[in-house]
């Protein structure tokens, strides 16, 4: 047998044996998620604020001195 069959008829076995999801039920051990605060959404967005603000300038200062 090729070793991807191998491979695959091993994942296949562990699967069947339960592997990581054995003790795991859909739906019943998932909490909630916990809603954002107002503070958590302002952090967020302007951190991605400076990002996109960085990203321009760092492409100007490229564009400038490279190009």
């Amino acid at each position: 047998m090729p070793e991807s069959k191998v491979q695959h008829q091993e994942e296949i076995e562990i699967t069947e044996q339960g592997g990581l999801t054995a003790d795991f039920a859909p739906g019943e051990d998932i909490e909630a998620p916990e809603p954002w605060e107002a503070w958590e959404t302002k952090l967020v967005v302007y951190s991605v604020s400076i990002g996109v603000v960085a990203l321009i300038i760092g492409s100007i200062i490229v564009d400038y001195l490279f190009l």
